[in-house]
């Protein structure tokens, strides 16, 4: 088995201290692509590719951020205790 894999297909870069791999908590949270190649690329910036895969975490959020945007206009900035919160729907 090559040296910096677990089971010779998932690399440890992607393996948690409880073995949770990024596809785990994809399906448990239902995450969609976009979500889910933020997620990846987050876990395993410090393991694998440094700065670059922040900066590819960062585009997946901005592409997130941006479809909130369209798609759910009445999405506003929270207030104290921050978050995203539904602004109350026009009449």
């Amino acid at each position: 088995m090559p040296e910096g894999t677990a089971d010779n297909k998932t690399p440890n870069y992607y393996r948690g201290a409880a073995s949770l791999q990024p596809f785990d908590v994809i399906d448990a949270f239902g995450l969609d692509f976009y979500e889910g190649s933020a997620l990846k690329y987050l876990i395993r910036w410090k393991q694998k590719n440094g700065l670059e895969d922040l900066e590819k975490c960062a585009h997946y959020i901005e592409c997130i951020r941006r479809r909130a945007e369209e798609t759910l206009p009445e999405v506003r900035r929270g207030q104290a205790g921050g978050g995203i919160q539904q602004g109350p729907k026009s009449a």
